[in-house]
C-alpha cells in the first residue's frame, strides 16, 4: 500500500500545484488574443483610412491612388530598403506632378538613370525625398531604382543606416 501510495502523492501534487496558475494562464492567453485582435482591427482602418483619403503636403485632401493588383495590406510591412522608414502610397496629385516632373528631366533614379513614366503607381519614403514606382500592382524596392524625388538625394546607400 505504501509504494503505490507513494507513487500517486507526486503526480497528485502536481496537478494540484498546476490549478491556481491554470486560470491565470488563460487570463494572459484570453488578453493577448484580445490585444492581438484589437491591433488588427486598428491597422484595418488605418488601412481604410488611408485608402479613402491621404493629406498632402500643402494640406488639401485628396484621393490615394491605388494601382491595380496592388495588395494595400502590404503598406503594413513595406519599408524603404535604404532606411526602413515607412512607405505610404502617393495620391493621384502627387503621381501626377511626379509624371510631370519625368517627362521634364528633373526626376532621375538614385543611380542617375532617366526613368519613364509608364508607373502606376508610386510609394513615397516617410520623409518625401524618395519614391518607388509600382508597376503592374508591383512595386519595385530595389534601392538604385528609387525615384529621387527631392534634387539633393545621391545614390542609394542603405550601408549607411545598418549598424
Amino acid at each position: 500500500m505504501t509504494l503505490q501510495l507513494s507513487a500517486v502523492l507526486p503526480r497528485f501534487a502536481r496537478a494540484v500545484a498546476a490549478l491556481p496558475r491554470a486560470p491565470a494562464a488563460e487570463r494572459q492567453y484570453r488578453s493577448a488574443t484580445n490585444m492581438q485582435r484589437s491591433i488588427h482591427l486598428l491597422r484595418a482602418v488605418l488601412a481604410f483610412a488611408l485608402v479613402v483619403s491621404c493629406k498632402t503636403n500643402d494640406g488639401a485632401t485628396s484621393k490615394v491612388l491605388v494601382p491595380k493588383g496592388f495588395d494595400v495590406s502590404l503598406l503594413e510591412i513595406l519599408a524603404c530598403p535604404e532606411n526602413l522608414s515607412t512607405v505610404r502610397l502617393a495620391t493621384a496629385a502627387e503621381v501626377e506632378a511626379i509624371r510631370t516632373r519625368v517627362a521634364k528631366g528633373s526626376v532621375h533614379y538614385r543611380d542617375g538613370r532617366t526613368p519613364s513614366s509608364a508607373f502606376e503607381g508610386i510609394l513615397i519614403r516617410a520623409d518625401g525625398r524618395v519614391g518607388y514606382t509600382i508597376t503592374g500592382g508591383v512595386a519595385d524596392m530595389m534601392p538604385e531604382n528609387g525615384l529621387a524625388l527631392d534634387p539633393t538625394v545621391g545614390p542609394a546607400d542603405p550601408s549607411k543606416y545598418r549598424r
